[in-house]
């Protein structure tokens, strides 16, 4: 998460991310869970270090997160 906190902008890339898969007919049930748990830590805050706090948790919304890397396609790959 250190490239999203050095580049604040890649949340963009995030949400980007989660509108092309969302798209997508077939999805895994987990992977659109963890789009819509996306939805909800962006609906809650904007601030990039309680973004990436929330990924970062042990908890189940950020093990969600984490489960699915595609979600992060172009903000990890610096």
């Amino acid at each position: 998460m250190v490239a999203l906190k050095a580049n604040p902008d890649k949340i963009n890339i995030i949400k980007r991310n989660c509108s092309e898969y969302r798209q997508q007919s077939f999805l895994k049930r987990g992977f659109l869970l963890a789009i819509e748990r996306f939805d909800w830590v962006f609906a809650i805050d904007d601030d990039v270090h309680r973004i990436c706090e929330q990924i970062l948790a042990d908890d189940y919304i950020g093990k969600r997160l984490r489960r699915y890397p595609l979600l992060f396609k172009g903000v990890l790959n610096d």
